[in-house]
């Protein structure tokens, strides 16, 4: 978290398998691309709070399987797109907060 990351490509997480836990926290990110998390099938916890997000996508984690927390607070979100979550049937925790949704 807080690294100045600006954009993170396509596929990205493809090879972390394995991967449990993302902090994206305090950043510059204004939009993710298409699958970005595809392959991430083992993530748990997703935070991309602090950032400059306007739109959650539902191609963004419709890999994401084993999602059980996710935090997206303090960003610029004004739309979450119908069945963004749909595959993440552990999702137990989600937070939008500070967003003008």
């Amino acid at each position: 978290s807080n690294r100045g990351i600006t954009s993170i490509k396509n596929n990205m997480f493809k090879n972390f398998k394995n991967l449990e836990r993302l902090i994206l926290r305090h950043n510059k990110i204004k939009s993710l691309d298409g699958k970005i998390f595809q392959g991430a099938k083992n993530l748990k916890y997703l935070d991309i709070s602090y950032n400059f997000l306007k739109i959650i996508e539902r191609k963004y984690f419709s890999e994401c399987l084993s999602l059980e927390v996710f935090f997206a607070t303090h960003n610029s979100i004004i739309e979450i797109k119908k069945n963004s979550f749909i595959n993440s049937r552990n999702l137990n925790i989600v937070s939008f907060s500070y967003n003008p949704i």
